[in-house]
C-alpha cells in the first residue's frame, strides 16, 4: 500500500490499491480453483457465442425473442470478462492487489452491465406477454423497429445509470484497511473502506438501485403474472403447455438472476460473508454459463438451429464440388475467383515477408535484407490491405461511396448529439488532479439581486408575482386546451404543448426565489441549491433552444412538403423528436453541472445576479476554470448557434417557398400565419440569448445582461402562452370551446 501525502482540502486518495481476498488462504485449492473457473469462462464464452452465431446465422431465428436472446448472450459474455479473467489472473499467479482506477472501473463495467441485464430481462418478459396475451397483434406491436429501440434503450440506460456513480467515486478518500473480502470490487465493502462521508453517494446509489433494479423486476413480475394469468385462461392443456414452453427457460433465467442477488444484497451481512461469496459466484459466474444451457436444452428451435448448422458444416466438409476448378463456365470461374482474389494477395504478401524474415538463415549479410522485408510485413502490407480490397472489390468500393454519402447526410445530426457525446468523453477521461478536488470552503452564496434601491423592492416583487402568475396560468391554459381538444392533436400543438410544459418549469427555476429576495433583501443559497439552480437553467434553456428548432422543420414540413406531412412528421417521430430535446438538454447541463461542483470556492461568496448563472458563479472559483469557460463557449455555444442556425434554415425554406413557389396572396397570408407566432417567440428568446452569452465576456454581469436574462426566463415564458393565443385561431377557437362548456356544466 503506498501512501501520498494529503493536504487540507485536497481529494487525493491515500489507497493506491486494494488487496482483493478471493476465497481465502488455501494454496492447496488454488490450482483446482483456477481449473474449474477457467473450464467454466471458456464454456461460457464458447455457449454464449454459439447462440449469437445461431441467431445471426439462421433464418428461422429472426424474430423478436431470438434477438433478445443473442443481446442477452452479448451481454453475459461481456459481464463474465469483467469478472472471472481479474479472478483467474490472482488464482493463478497469487497476485491479489488491483489499483484503485482498475478497481473503479471494474466495478463501474460490472454495474452497467447488470443493470443492462436487468432492463434487458423485462423487455424479454414484455415480449413474451405480447406474444401470449395478444398473439394477433404481436408482429404489429413487437416489430423490428421496436425490438432494435428495446434492446437500444436497454444498453444505453444501463450505461448512463452509472455515469453520475463514475462521477461520485474518485471523490472518495480511501486512507485506511485496503482489503476487500471478495473476489471483485463490490459496492458494499469497497464503499465501507472510504474515509469520507458516504452518506450523499450511498443514497444516490439506493435510489438508483431503485429505480434500475427493483423497477424491472416489478415490471417483469407483472408481465409474468398477466401471461400465468391468461395461460390458466386456455381450455386445453397442450395448450397451456405450448404457451409455457415459450417463457419457461426465460423465467428460470430471470429465477436465477434476480433470487440470487437478492440474497446477497438483502440478507443481513452479520455472519454471511462466506455464503454470499458463493451466492455471488452463482450469479457472476454460474449464471452467465447456465443461460446457453437452459436455451438450448429447453428450446426446440435453437436445438434444430444447431442441428443444421452441425449438418450444413459436415456437409459442406464432406462436398468435394466446392472447388474454382470444376465451375464448368470461365465467366463462373472468373466470377468465383474474384471474390477472393484480394485475400490472396494480402496473405501472400503477408507469409512471404514473414517466411523470409523468420526462416531464412540469420547470417549477417541477410540482416540489412531481414530490415527490409520486416518493413514489407509490419508497414507496407498494413498500407496495402485498404488499397487492395477497395481498388479490386466492386462491393467495398460501393460501400465507400455510400458511407460518404451518409457522412455528409448526417452532419447535422453530429450536431445536434454533439452535447451527449463530449459529456461521454468528460466522464470516461480522467481529469488532472487539481481538477477532481471537491472540498469547497464556501457553503453557501449570497444572491444580490436586480438592484439594492429599497424603494423598488415591493414594486419590483408586485411586477414580477403577476407575471410569474400569467406564465403558470397561460402556459397551463394551453396544455390544458392542447390536450382536452381532439382539433389540437397534431405535432405542431404536440410541440407547442412541449413548449408550454417548458416554460412552466423554466420560470418556476428562477422566479419563486427572486420573489423571496425582494421581500427579505439579501438571500442566500447553498451551494447544492446553486448547482441544482444552475443545472435545471441550462437544462431547460438548451432543450427550449433545440425544442424550438424542431418546432420550426415541422413548420418546413408541413408547408413545403405537404402532402408527405403525416409521413415524415409521424406519431413516432414526433415522440422521438421531442424526446431528444429534453435528453440532450440534460446531458449538457449535468456537464456543466459536473465540472462546477469539481470547482473550489474558497473566497468571496456574492453574486451579482438574481440566479445562480455559471459566468458570474465561476467568476467566484480559487481554481482554474479555463475548461468550464471552454465549454461553455464551445458546447453551449454549439447548442445555441446549431438550433438557431436549423431554426433560420428553415424559415429560409419557408420564405422562399411561399415567395416562389405559392401564386396565390390568400395561400401565402393563409401559410405564413401558421408559423408567425412560433417566429415571434424565436426571435423573443434567441435575441437576449445570444447578447447575453455571445456579445459578453466570462464572469461580467452587468445590469444589462440582467435585463436579457430576464427577458428570456421570465417574459418570454409569461409572453408565450399571449402570443399563442392572440393569433392563433384554432387555440383561440379550442379556448372558447373549453370555456363554454365549463360554464354549461356549472349552469347545469
Amino acid at each position: 500500500m503506498q501512501l501520498t501525502e494529503k493536504g487540507e482540502g485536497e481529494n487525493q486518495t491515500s489507497i493506491t490499491e486494494f488487496i482483493l481476498l478471493g476465497f481465502g488462504d488455501l494454496p492447496e485449492l488454488q490450482t483446482l480453483l483456477f481449473l474449474l473457473f477457467l473450464v467454466i469462462y471458456i464454456a461460457t464464452m464458447v455457449g454464449n457465442i454459439l447462440i449469437i452465431v445461431l441467431v445471426v446465422a439462421d433464418q428461422h431465428l429472426h424474430s423478436p425473442m431470438y434477438f433478445f436472446l443473442g443481446n442477452l448472450s452479448c451481454l453475459e459474455t461481456c459481464y463474465t470478462s469483467t469478472i472471472l479473467p481479474r479472478v483467474l489472473a490472482s488464482l493463478l499467479t497469487g497476485d491479489r492487489t488491483i489499483s484503485v482506477p482498475s478497481c473503479i472501473t471494474q466495478l463501474v463495467l460490472f454495474g452497467s452491465l447488470v443493470t443492462t441485464e436487468c432492463y434487458l430481462l423485462t423487455v424479454m418478459s414484455y415480449d413474451r406477454y405480447l406474444a401470449i396475451c395478444k398473439p394477433l397483434h404481436y408482429g404489429v406491436l413487437m416489430n423490428g423497429r421496436l425490438c432494435l429501440q428495446l434492446a437500444a434503450g436497454s444498453w444505453i440506460s444501463g450505461f448512463l445509470a452509472c455515469t453520475l456513480f463514475m462521477c461520485l467515486m474518485p471523490q472518495l478518500i480511501f486512507c485506511g484497511p485496503n482489503e476487500i473480502d471478495h473476489f471483485f470490487c463490490d459496492f458494499t465493502l469497497l464503499i465501507q473502506l472510504s474515509c469520507s462521508d458516504t452518506s450523499q453517494i450511498t443514497l444516490i446509489i439506493h435510489i438508483f438501485t431503485f429505480l434500475d433494479a427493483v423497477s424491472p423486476f416489478l415490471l417483469t413480475l407483472t408481465s409474468y403474472v398477466c401471461i400465468i394469468v391468461t395461460i390458466l385462461r386456455i381450455p386445453s392443456t397442450s395448450g397451456r403447455q405450448k404457451a409455457f414452453s415459450t417463457c419457461s427457460s426465460h423465467l428460470i433465467v430471470v429465477a436465477l438472476f434476480y433470487g440470487t442477488i437478492m440474497i446477497v444484497y438483502m440478507l443481513p451481512k452479520s455472519g454471511t460473508r462466506a455464503l454470499n461469496k458463493v451466492f455471488s459466484v452463482c450469479y457472476t459466474v454460474l449464471t452467465p454459463l447456465a443461460n446457453p444451457l437452459i436455451y438450448t436444452l429447453r428450446n426446440r428451435e435453437v436445438k434444430e438451429a444447431l442441428r443444421n448448422a452441425v449438418r450444413r458444416s459436415v456437409t459442406l466438409t464432406k462436398n468435394p464440388n466446392y472447388t474454382i476448378l470444376r465451375i464448368s463456365s470461365t465467366t463462373g470461374r472468373q466470377k468465383a475467383f474474384s471474390t477472393c482474389s484480394s485475400h490472396l494477395i494480402v496473405v501472400t504478401i503477408f507469409y512471404g515477408t514473414m517466411m523470409i524474415v523468420y526462416m531464412l538463415p540469420k547470417s549477417s549479410t541477410l540482416r540489412a535484407l531481414n530490415k527490409v522485408f520486416s518493413v514489407g510485413y509490419t508497414v507496407l502490407t498494413p498500407l496495402a490491405n485498404p488499397l487492395i480490397y477497395s481498388l479490386r472489390n466492386r462491393e467495398v468500393k460501393q460501400a465507400l461511396r455510400n458511407a460518404l454519402r451518409w457522412i455528409g447526410n448526417k452532419t447535422i445530426d453530429m450536431m445536434v448529439d454533439a452535447p451527449f457525446s463530449l459529456f461521454a468523453f468528460l466522464l470516461l477521461c480522467p481529469l488532472p488532479s487539481t481538477a477532481m478536488e471537491n472540498q469547497t470552503a464556501v457553503s453557501e452564496f449570497v444572491l444580490l439581486g436586480l438592484t439594492h434601491l429599497l424603494v423598488l423592492q415591493h414594486p419590483l416583487f408586485v411586477l414580477f408575482l403577476l407575471l410569474y402568475v400569467t406564465s403558470l396560468l397561460g402556459n397551463g391554459a394551453i396544455i390544458a386546451v392542447v390536450l382536452a381538444e381532439p382539433r389540437l392533436h397534431t405535432p405542431m400543438y404536440f410541440f407547442l404543448g412541449n413548449l408550454s410544459c417548458l416554460d412552466i418549469f423554466y420560470s418556476t427555476v428562477t422566479m419563486p426565489k427572486m420573489l423571496v429576495g425582494f421581500l427579505f433583501r439579501r438571500q442566500t443559497i447553498s451551494f447544492a441549491g446553486c448547482l441544482a439552480q444552475l443545472h435545471f437553467f441550462h437544462f431547460l434553456g438548451s432543450s427550449e433552444a433545440m425544442l424550438l428548432a424542431v418546432m420550426a422543420y415541422d413548420r418546413y414540413v408541413a408547408i413545403c412538403n405537404p402532402l408527405r406531412y403525416r409521413l415524415v412528421m409521424s406519431p413516432q417521430t414526433y415522440l422521438f423528436l421531442a424526446a431528444a430535446t429534453w435528453t440532450n438538454g440534460c446531458l449538457h447541463a449535468l456537464m456543466h453541472t459536473v465540472l462546477t461542483w469539481q470547482v473550489n470556492f474558497c473566497g468571496p461568496n456574492e453574486i451579482q445576479h438574481f440566479f445562480c448563472d455559471i459566468k458570474p458563479l465561476v467568476s467566484l472559483a480559487c481554481s482554474s476554470t479555463h475548461l468550464n469557460l471552454i465549454l461553455l463557449n464551445i458546447v453551449t455555444g454549439g447548442i445555441g448557434l446549431g438550433s438557431f442556425a436549423l431554426t433560420l434554415l428553415s424559415y429560409i425554406y419557408i420564405i422562399s417557398f411561399l415567395l416562389l413557389k405559392v401564386r396565390s396572396q390568400e395561400s401565402r397570408r393563409k401559410a405564413f400565419s401558421t408559423c408567425i407566432s412560433h417566429l415571434m417567440v424565436v426571435a423573443l428568446f434567441y435575441v437576449p440569448v445570444i447578447f447575453n452569452y455571445m456579445l459578453s465576456s466570462a464572469g461580467s454581469s452587468s445590469e444589462r445582461e440582467m435585463v436579457a436574462t430576464l427577458t428570456y426566463s421570465v417574459v418570454t415564458p409569461a409572453l408565450n402562452p399571449l402570443i399563442y393565443t392572440l393569433r392563433n385561431q384554432e387555440v383561440k377557437s379550442a379556448l372558447r370551446k373549453v370555456l363554454r362548456r365549463n360554464c354549461f356544466l356549472g349552469k347545469e
